[in-house]
Parts: C-alpha cells; structure tokens; sequence
C-alpha cells in the first residue's frame, strides 16, 4: 500500500484511525515508565506506514531482535547544532559591521578592528541591522521551501536522511564565511553564505527532524518533557557559542578561527549521523509500499512541498465512495475537530511565538547602540538568557507540569479529560460548541460511568490540559518580561527580565505536545515540518519588521518599542491559547 493510499484512507484526525489505535492494544507493546517510550498500535487487516519494526520503538514487535531506541540519542546533535549557529552568532554581526563601516569610511576591512569605536555610529548600526535582517530572511526564505520538502522525505526516507542533506548544507555555509573572513570583500558578498544556510533548511529543518526523533522515541505522558529536554539541550548550545565567540572576538579579533570551529562541529555531525544515530523510520518498507507514480520530478518535488500543510490545512478526504472536507470547527464537539482545530491553533501558536522573539534577537544591538557594551559583555548577557532557558527546560518546566497536574487531580477539574469516542455528539449545534469553548477551564470532558472516582486517577489526569496551562503561563511570563526589557535602563534590570524572559520558553514543548499527542506517530515529521512552515515565515516577516522598527526608533525617545511590540504578540498568543480544545490522548490505554 503506497503512503498516499493510506492518507487517502486514513485520514490524520479521523474517528477510524483513533477506534482502530485502541482495538489492535493486544497487537501492540507498551513500554514501562521508566523507558518513557510507547509502540504504536497497528489495526488488524491494514498496513499503515510506521517506523522501523527493526529498530522502532513506535512499531510492533514481530521478532526478539525488536529493541527501543531512546530519545537521548539525539540530545548530542541537538548540542552541536545549537552550539555551532551561537558560535557565529556575533561573529557574523561583527563581520557585518566591519564591512559595511568599511564602505562607509571608505577603507579595507582589514584596517579595522572588530571591536572599532568608529564603527558604533547610528548610521553603521542601522545598516547592519539591514543586511542582518537580509541574511536571515534570505536564508529563511529558502529554508521554507527545503522544510517543506524535507518534511515529507522525512517521513517517507527516514530523519537520518533529511539529517544529513542538511547539515552538509549547512557546513558549506560556514565555509563560505569562512572564506569571507579570510578575504574580506562586501557585506552582499556575505549574502553568498545565506544560500547555501537556505538550501540546508536554515534552522528549522533540523530541528523539525530531531524533534521528530524525539517524538517518534516518547510516550504521549512524558513527549512535552522529553521535547523540553531536547529544547534545554539547545539551549544549552546556546549558552556556551556566544561566550566562546565573543571571547575570541574580544582577546584575539581573529573571525576566521570562530568559522574553523564550526566547520568541525558541522563535520563531526554529520559523522555522528551517518554512523552513530539509529533510524526510527522503516525505509525498506515505506519503499516496498512506494507505487511509482507518473508525474515529473517537479510535481513529485511540489507534491512533496505541500504535503505538511496538508496535516494543517482544510483538505477533502475520500473513503470507499463518499467524499468530506475537514475543516476548523472549534465550535464542533468530535474528536477529530478537536484535534485538528489544536494542530491548527498550535501551527499559529509557534509561529508567533518566533516572531515576537525578533526582538531578542536584536537586543545584542541594543545593548551595543545604547548601553555600549563590549563584545564578551553582550556574550554573557545570551549566554545568561539560554542557560536560563536550558534549566526552566530541564527542571523547571517538569516540576510546573507536576504541579498543575497535581492542582488538576485535587480541584477535580480534569475529571475525564475527554470526551469518550462513543458518548460524542455526531451533530453538535454551534451553541452548545461555543458553550463548551472553554473547556478545559470549566467543564470535565470525560466521563467513565462504569468506573469509581478512586480508580480513575491516571484517567483523571489531563496530559491535554496541564500542557495547555503550562502554555498559557509561559505567555504570561514572556508578555511580562519583554515589557520589562523595553523600559529597563540598568545592567542589572536587563539581565533580569532577560532570565525571566527565558523561563516562558516553556511555550514551545508545552505547544508541540498538545498536537502530536492527537496524532499517529507516522505523522510525526508532516506536522513538525508544518510547525517549522510557520517558524520560517516568521523568520522571514520578523527581521525586516523589527529591522524597520529598530532603525526608526532607536534614535526617539522611545528606544524599547521593538520589546513594546512583542510583549502585545504575546498577549495575542495568550487569548489564542483559550481556544485550544480538550481531546482524548491518541495512546494505548494502559
């Protein structure tokens, strides 16, 4: 059976897929807590695409030689990516500004320190704003196409595949710096090396990949946790690139060494993908099920490019002789509106969320322009906010969710966190969808009459709800912080709310978990290439905007207005969250 055969019939949000998850349970293997990873269910008489039988944790095991794969796998290439893009971080700033004050003062680079007092003018810190806010959305631009391409090769080819085109990719993008450094030319020549960063996906492909690894490996209880874990490793990486840029920028003013570094850590990725990482996807059988098909290279490509969004967007599904669109209907009571009205909401969510971290990554430019820090400085300051955001993730973040599902069981207000598949209303009016639009503030969605209040604890337990809450808090707290960062005027304050700012990166897992855990894991890279859709198209659309809004205010006096503009995306973001709807756990019932 070929991959679109079976999106053809098995719909992603369908009752079906849900009914036949639940009946194959005796078909299936469900790890131990301990491991924190779940088979899939497969149903009786069908074939659904799935990862590796051989060394899946998501399939069903047929031989002894079945064994799970850990999600730890991927933490270290997690590590290298985030370190290698920090690592140049500055660098690619201070070779920006070195160029353009070049052109500006008409002599060599060379001539000029990266450090050079004559290169801080508002004038050469506009410019560079611009070329930056290029760099990233030229990049950015490219990566929209290759993620939604990568996204479906993912699924179809394996993550090591779509691993490992990217990173060689991308390791020919810091070998282009590399070369810009060594012969220093223009600041559009620097634009060559945002090609080849574009045909590697820029950052989101590889991180939709890893993430999809990590989704492949969980169980639905433990994914928001084991995403987190994933996302503190980034941030970890984070942490340290900055600090070892700026610091070779500070004491050596060598750029060229900062490139060499990550071209060895882009290298040593790419060894330890081909080697080390195991596959979590069956590529042998998703290419026995593949039927050839007669279209061209470009329309199997453009097929290809829209096959996440349609995992987002309204689409019509045929099965046996009838024919029905999914659509948004949040005022709708069926599981599979729910679910899908979620992913929806969760795409919207995430790509906001990126947006309005534009300002943050213009604040080392801020803090240049107006408090006039040094390079190691402005280091310790991103170094500040991602080892934060590395231990919210870590421990933070899990002894929140413990503590909301803690305040969920004792109020009693997750009592049956979902509504049960054979109690749904097939035909809900739009009032009683509105009435019920809050639900997971007001309303238990489940309900198990033949079951005593005592022995449904872990039933009672809304994996769905304490993710939402955990959501609606992060928001709260960035809104917050941002505001704080845009009228801070002190080291002190700055460095505050920028901890503060990275305890709301919660929102991310937090956001994630609420849609994969209402979908079959075969899916897993289609939605978080959706996820990553809607994160390019914020990369692109942020730099130019807070560009604009920087170059334009940095010199009033309201300089903070680009933090003024998050902290009110924020906001948005906390409204959207109440619309988010309760659903049951697409899991095996333990």
């Amino acid at each position: 059976m070929s991959d679109s055969s079976i999106n053809e019939r098995t719909p992603l949000f369908s009752n079906q897929a849900v009914n036949r998850a639940f009946r194959s349970r005796s078909n299936s293997l469900v790890s131990t807590p301990s491991q924190s990873l779940l088979r899939q269910p497969t149903s009786a008489g069908s074939q659904p695409p799935s990862p590796s039988q051989r060394d899946s944790p998501s399939s069903v095991a047929n031989s002894s030689k079945d064994r799970y794969i850990s999600p730890v796998y991927v933490l270290p290439l997690n590590f290298i990516n985030a370190f290698a893009w920090a690592l140049i971080d500055i660098p690619l700033l201070y070779l920006l500004r070195q160029q353009t004050c070049a052109q500006i003062l008409h002599t060599s680079p060379r001539d000029l320190l990266p450090d050079d007092e004559r290169c801080r003018l508002p004038s050469v810190s506009s410019r560079v704003s611009k070329f930056r806010a290029l760099f990233s959305s030229l990049a950015a631009s490219l990566g929209l196409l290759a993620t939604a391409y990568y996204g479906t090769v993912s699924d179809n080819r394996g993550r090591r595949h779509v691993l490992i085109i990217a990173s060689f990719f991308l390791l020919l993008g810091d070998v282009c710096l590399l070369v810009q450094s060594l012969v220093p030319m223009s600041p559009t020549a620097v634009l060559i090396c945002a090609l080849f960063k574009g045909a590697g996906g820029y950052v989101s492909t590889v991180l939709a990949a890893q993430n999809s690894f990590v989704a492949d490996c969980s169980q639905n209880r433990y994914r928001a946790w084991y995403l987190g874990l994933n996302f503190a490793t980034y941030h970890l990486g984070t942490a340290i690139g900055p600090i070892v840029g700026g610091s070779l920028i500070q004491f050596f003013g060598k750029m060229y060494s900062i490139f060499t570094i990550s071209i060895c850590l882009w290298s040593f990725y790419l060894l330890y993908t081909i080697f080390v990482l195991p596959e979590t996807v069956d590529v042998r059988k998703n290419s026995e099920n593949h039927t050839p098909s007669d279209s061209s290279l470009w329309s199997t490509i453009y097929e290809a490019c829209l096959e996440p969004l349609k995992v987002v967007l309204p689409r019509k599904v045929c099965m046996e002789e009838t024919c029905t669109v999914q659509q948004y209907d949040f005022s709708g009571d069926t599981v599979e509106a729910k679910r899908h009205w979620n992913v929806f909401l969760a795409a919207n969510l995430i790509g906001l969320s990126v947006f309005a971290s534009g300002a943050m990554a213009l604040l080392p430019l801020y803090a240049d322009a107006l408090l006039h820090w040094s390079a190691i400085r402005i280091s310790l300051l991103i170094s500040s906010d991602a080892l934060a955001s590395a231990l919210t993730l870590v421990a933070v973040f899990p002894l929140l969710s413990r503590l909301i599902g803690f305040i969920l069981r004792k109020l009693h207000g997750s009592y049956g966190y979902y509504n049960y598949v054979q109690e749904r209303s097939e035909e809900p009016s739009p009032v009683s969808g509105i009435k019920y639009l809050f639900a997971y503030m007001t309303r238990p969605g489940y309900k198990d009459l033949d079951t005593g209040k005592n022995e449904t604890v872990d039933k009672r337990y809304s994996i769905v709800k304490r993710d939402i809450w955990s959501a609606q808090l992060g928001f709260i707290l960035a809104s917050i912080s941002v505001l704080g960062l845009g009228i801070s005027k002190s080291t002190a304050a700055l460095f505050g709310f920028v901890v503060l700012q990275a305890l709301s990166n919660m929102v991310i897992p937090a956001v994630q978990s609420v849609a994969l855990n209402g979908v079959l894991h075969q899916y897993n890279g289609r939605i978080l290439a959706a996820f990553a859709i809607f994160e390019t198209l914020s990369f692109i659309t942020r730099g130019p905007v807070y560009a604009f809004l920087y170059t334009y205010t940095v010199e009033t006096s309201v300089p903070g207005t680009i933090f003024f503009v998050s902290c009110g995306i924020y906001l948005v973001c906390c409204v959207i969250v109440l619309f988010m709807r309760l659903y049951r756990p697409l899991e095996v019932p333990q």
